[in-house]
């Protein structure tokens, strides 16, 4: 059998199964998990990582996960102390680039409150 062919599985699973590479993925473990990506060959990088619930793909690109190659490329460059964008590929907490404290509205709301007690 050709090694070659074999698929490297990085992603977490069961403690019972056999698999050497089991969890080495880079995958941010806090706010997103491993999905493996067959076909890839005896290659590092052969998972994606999706987003958990609350959290969001920040870019506005066609896809909405983390490629593996792209992370261990980049783990490489963090690990030679190269220039690296590891710690960008990370998901963000899902709707914070809406939520923005407008000081009208809060001065405004207290009007309200004011006036309300005073009828």
């Amino acid at each position: 059998m050709d090694m070659l062919k074999l698929d490297i599985n990085q992603c977490p699973d069961e403690y019972y199964v056999p698999n050497a590479f089991k969890d080495t993925h880079k995958c941010d473990k806090r706010n997103s998990w491993c999905v493996p990506i067959l076909g890839r060959g005896f290659e590092s990088g052969g998972y994606k990582c999706e987003c958990k619930q609350g959290y969001e793909y920040p870019f506005e690109d066609l896809i909405t996960y983390y490629d593996g190659q792209l992370l261990e490329a980049e783990f490489l460059n963090l690990v030679d102390n190269n220039e690296t964008r590891f710690n960008m590929f990370k998901c963000r907490l899902a709707g914070t680039n809406g939520i923005h404290c407008n000081l009208f509205l809060v001065i405004f709301s207290v009007l309200l409150l004011i006036l309300r007690e005073f009828e």
